[in-house]
Protein backbone atom coordinates (compact mmCIF):
# COMPACT_ATOMS: atom_id res chain seq x y z
CA UNK A 1 0.00 0.00 0.00
CA UNK A 2 1.39 3.19 -1.13
CA UNK A 3 0.81 6.11 1.32
CA UNK A 4 -0.02 9.83 -0.07
CA UNK A 5 0.51 13.38 0.34
CA UNK A 6 -0.72 16.43 -0.44
CA UNK A 7 0.54 17.31 -3.77
CA UNK A 8 0.73 13.19 -5.65
CA UNK A 9 0.19 12.95 -8.91
CA UNK A 10 -2.69 9.70 -8.77
CA UNK A 11 -4.46 7.70 -10.69
CA UNK A 12 -7.39 5.37 -10.16
CA UNK A 13 -6.84 1.34 -9.98
CA UNK A 14 -9.89 0.16 -11.69
CA UNK A 15 -10.53 3.49 -13.80
CA UNK A 16 -8.93 6.30 -15.91
CA UNK A 17 -9.30 9.24 -13.79
CA UNK A 18 -5.97 11.00 -13.15
CA UNK A 19 -5.92 13.73 -10.25
CA UNK A 20 -3.95 15.50 -7.58
CA UNK A 21 -4.11 14.75 -3.75
CA UNK A 22 -5.12 17.39 -2.02
CA UNK A 23 -5.75 15.86 1.46
CA UNK A 24 -5.36 12.74 3.27
CA UNK A 25 -7.45 11.81 6.00
CA UNK A 26 -6.56 8.31 7.42
CA UNK A 27 -7.23 5.75 4.81
CA UNK A 28 -9.50 9.16 2.57
CA UNK A 29 -7.57 10.20 -0.26
CA UNK A 30 -9.61 13.34 -1.50
CA UNK A 31 -8.08 14.22 -5.22
CA UNK A 32 -8.93 17.12 -7.54
CA UNK A 33 -9.62 15.50 -11.08
CA UNK A 34 -9.07 16.81 -14.69
CA UNK A 35 -12.35 18.56 -14.35
CA UNK A 36 -11.56 20.43 -10.64
CA UNK A 37 -14.34 18.43 -8.89
CA UNK A 38 -12.78 17.00 -5.28
CA UNK A 39 -13.67 13.41 -5.05
CA UNK A 40 -12.89 10.62 -1.67
CA UNK A 41 -10.99 7.26 -2.61
CA UNK A 42 -10.15 4.60 -0.04
CA UNK A 43 -6.23 4.45 -0.24
CA UNK A 44 -6.67 0.94 -2.06
CA UNK A 45 -8.30 2.20 -4.71
CA UNK A 46 -5.74 4.90 -5.35
CA UNK A 47 -2.11 4.27 -7.05
CA UNK A 48 0.58 6.86 -7.91
CA UNK A 49 0.46 7.98 -11.42
CA UNK A 50 3.90 7.52 -12.64
CA UNK A 51 4.86 4.78 -15.40
CA UNK A 52 8.14 3.54 -13.05
CA UNK A 53 6.03 3.82 -9.76
CA UNK A 54 4.64 0.82 -10.65
CA UNK A 55 8.13 -1.24 -11.26
CA UNK A 56 9.44 0.58 -7.54
CA UNK A 57 6.91 0.76 -5.49
CA UNK A 58 7.83 2.27 -2.06
CA UNK A 59 7.69 1.31 1.49
CA UNK A 60 6.39 3.96 4.19
CA UNK A 61 8.99 6.64 3.98
CA UNK A 62 11.07 5.40 1.66
CA UNK A 63 11.89 7.89 -0.95
CA UNK A 64 11.05 7.34 -4.51
CA UNK A 65 13.73 6.25 -7.43
CA UNK A 66 15.64 9.25 -9.15
CA UNK A 67 13.50 8.39 -12.35
CA UNK A 68 10.43 8.64 -10.75
CA UNK A 69 11.13 12.09 -8.85
CA UNK A 70 12.51 13.80 -12.55
CA UNK A 71 9.56 12.46 -13.80
CA UNK A 72 7.07 14.25 -11.74
CA UNK A 73 9.00 17.23 -11.42
CA UNK A 74 8.71 17.96 -15.15
CA UNK A 75 5.34 16.71 -15.55
CA UNK A 76 4.73 19.75 -12.27
CA UNK A 77 6.81 22.18 -14.84
CA UNK A 78 4.34 21.48 -17.42
CA UNK A 79 1.48 21.63 -15.31
CA UNK A 80 2.48 25.04 -13.67
CA UNK A 81 2.98 26.49 -17.32
CA UNK A 82 -0.04 24.93 -18.31
CA UNK A 83 -1.83 27.10 -15.10
CA UNK A 84 -0.11 30.19 -15.93
CA UNK A 85 -1.21 30.03 -19.73
CA UNK A 86 -4.92 29.20 -18.20
CA UNK A 87 -4.31 32.20 -16.03
CA UNK A 88 -3.26 34.82 -18.50
CA UNK A 89 -6.08 33.67 -20.89
CA UNK A 90 -8.77 34.18 -18.03
CA UNK A 91 -6.84 37.87 -17.55
CA UNK A 92 -8.26 38.95 -21.41
CA UNK A 93 -11.50 38.42 -20.36
CA UNK A 94 -14.45 41.18 -19.67
CA UNK A 95 -12.76 43.90 -17.75
CA UNK A 96 -15.33 44.39 -14.85
CA UNK A 97 -14.13 42.16 -12.09
CA UNK A 98 -17.06 39.92 -10.52
CA UNK A 99 -16.82 38.46 -6.88
CA UNK A 100 -19.66 36.05 -5.43
CA UNK A 101 -20.81 37.61 -2.34
CA UNK A 102 -23.41 35.56 0.09
CA UNK A 103 -26.62 37.67 -0.12
CA UNK A 104 -30.50 37.35 -0.06
CA UNK A 105 -32.36 36.81 -3.18
CA UNK A 106 -32.97 39.83 -5.47
CA UNK A 107 -36.83 39.79 -6.23
CA UNK A 108 -37.20 41.53 -9.87
CA UNK A 109 -40.93 42.04 -10.72
CA UNK A 110 -41.96 42.45 -14.50
CA UNK A 111 -45.37 43.38 -13.85
CA UNK A 112 -46.28 46.27 -16.12
CA UNK A 113 -47.56 48.51 -13.56
CA UNK A 114 -44.27 48.10 -11.32
CA UNK A 115 -42.15 49.28 -15.12
CA UNK A 116 -41.09 52.62 -15.24
CA UNK A 117 -41.80 54.31 -18.81
CA UNK A 118 -45.04 51.61 -19.46
CA UNK A 119 -47.62 53.68 -20.58
CA UNK A 120 -50.76 51.10 -20.14
CA UNK A 121 -52.21 52.12 -23.23
CA UNK A 122 -49.50 50.49 -24.88
CA UNK A 123 -50.36 47.16 -27.18
CA UNK A 124 -49.17 44.01 -25.70
CA UNK A 125 -46.31 43.23 -27.73
CA UNK A 126 -44.64 47.05 -26.92
CA UNK A 127 -45.29 45.79 -22.90
CA UNK A 128 -43.57 42.75 -23.26
CA UNK A 129 -40.66 44.17 -25.34
CA UNK A 130 -40.17 46.54 -22.57
CA UNK A 131 -40.74 43.59 -20.11
CA UNK A 132 -37.35 41.70 -21.48
CA UNK A 133 -35.38 44.75 -21.94
CA UNK A 134 -35.92 45.36 -18.23
CA UNK A 135 -35.26 41.62 -17.43
CA UNK A 136 -31.76 41.90 -19.51
CA UNK A 137 -30.71 45.14 -17.68
CA UNK A 138 -31.39 44.14 -14.15
CA UNK A 139 -30.26 40.91 -14.40
CA UNK A 140 -26.72 42.19 -15.73
CA UNK A 141 -26.81 44.71 -13.22
CA UNK A 142 -27.64 41.78 -10.22
CA UNK A 143 -24.66 39.96 -11.87
CA UNK A 144 -22.42 42.79 -11.89
CA UNK A 145 -23.29 43.17 -8.13
CA UNK A 146 -22.65 39.30 -7.05
CA UNK A 147 -26.21 37.66 -6.96
CA UNK A 148 -25.82 34.41 -7.66
CA UNK A 149 -29.71 33.96 -8.41
CA UNK A 150 -33.08 36.45 -8.75
CA UNK A 151 -36.39 35.60 -8.71
CA UNK A 152 -38.50 37.10 -11.60
CA UNK A 153 -42.14 37.22 -10.83
CA UNK A 154 -44.02 37.26 -13.86
CA UNK A 155 -47.56 36.85 -12.81
CA UNK A 156 -49.68 33.83 -13.87
CA UNK A 157 -51.86 35.38 -16.32
CA UNK A 158 -51.42 33.92 -20.14
CA UNK A 159 -48.11 32.88 -19.55
CA UNK A 160 -46.59 34.97 -22.52
CA UNK A 161 -44.48 36.91 -19.89
CA UNK A 162 -43.36 33.52 -18.79
CA UNK A 163 -42.65 31.87 -21.76
CA UNK A 164 -40.55 34.85 -22.85
CA UNK A 165 -38.59 34.56 -20.08
CA UNK A 166 -38.01 31.16 -20.21
CA UNK A 167 -36.69 31.35 -23.94
CA UNK A 168 -34.07 34.24 -22.67
CA UNK A 169 -32.87 31.82 -20.22
CA UNK A 170 -32.44 28.39 -22.68
CA UNK A 171 -30.68 31.29 -25.24
CA UNK A 172 -28.11 32.36 -23.01
CA UNK A 173 -27.48 29.61 -20.94
CA UNK A 174 -28.91 30.54 -17.73
CA UNK A 175 -30.40 27.49 -14.81
CA UNK A 176 -34.18 28.29 -14.04
CA UNK A 177 -36.87 26.37 -12.08
CA UNK A 178 -40.13 27.41 -10.64
CA UNK A 179 -40.33 29.11 -7.41
CA UNK A 180 -41.54 28.28 -4.73
CA UNK A 181 -45.26 27.55 -4.56
CA UNK A 182 -46.37 28.23 -1.46
CA UNK A 183 -45.24 31.83 -1.95
CA UNK A 184 -45.49 32.86 -5.54
CA UNK A 185 -48.33 30.31 -6.76
CA UNK A 186 -46.56 30.00 -9.87
CA UNK A 187 -46.09 33.32 -10.67
CA UNK A 188 -42.47 33.25 -10.60
CA UNK A 189 -39.20 32.15 -11.99
CA UNK A 190 -35.90 31.47 -10.16
CA UNK A 191 -32.70 32.33 -12.78
CA UNK A 192 -28.91 31.08 -11.69
CA UNK A 193 -26.67 33.73 -13.09
CA UNK A 194 -22.86 32.58 -13.64
CA UNK A 195 -21.08 35.36 -12.49
CA UNK A 196 -18.37 35.22 -15.77
CA UNK A 197 -20.53 35.31 -18.60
Amino acid sequence: MFEFKKGDAIKLLDDNIKGIVKKVDGESVFVENSFGFLEEYHVSEVLPDGELEDEFPRAKGASKPKEVRLKETKKKDKELKIRKEKNKIKKKGPAKKIKKVNKPTLEIDLHYNKLEYINPNFNIDSILAKQMDSLQNRLEKARENGYDKVIVIHGKGEGVLEKSIKNFCNNRGYAFYDANYEKYQKGATVIELPLNH
